[in-house]
């Protein structure tokens, strides 16, 4: 199924992080996202083996190895879906968390 929406990243203020889903397309065994902070193009790829819990890379353009996402997919009665996860970047020593929030494309 084909998603838009929002990603926010905590601990952060609000309006400084809230960033638009440009694409999203969500399996229970699958999902990849492509998002732009900046005006710079992110891409994420994460998997599944039982459609809860995902695991995966992100980066620019295309997902990097160092780059890793991992997290959980809540599914509300609205068919709306939600994702809280973890993302770290080992080559910065950097990581964070982050909601995204996707509406289903044509409801």
């Amino acid at each position: 199924m084909k998603y838009t929406g929002t990603m926010t990243e905590l601990g952060i203020e609000i309006d400084e992080c809230t960033f638009l889903i440009d694409d999203a397309v969500v399996t229970k065994e699958r999902i990849a996202i492509d998002w732009s902070e900046n005006e710079i193009k992110h891409h994420a790829v994460l998997k599944s083996k039982d459609g809860t819990n995902y695991l995966g890379n992100f980066g620019t353009t295309v997902p990097k190895t160092e780059w890793k996402i991992q997290g959980k997919r809540y599914s509300a009665l609205d068919k709306t879906l939600v994702l809280i996860l973890r993302w770290t970047q080992e080559d910065f020593g950097r990581a964070g968390w982050v909601i995204v929030e996707l509406d289903r494309v044509g409801q």
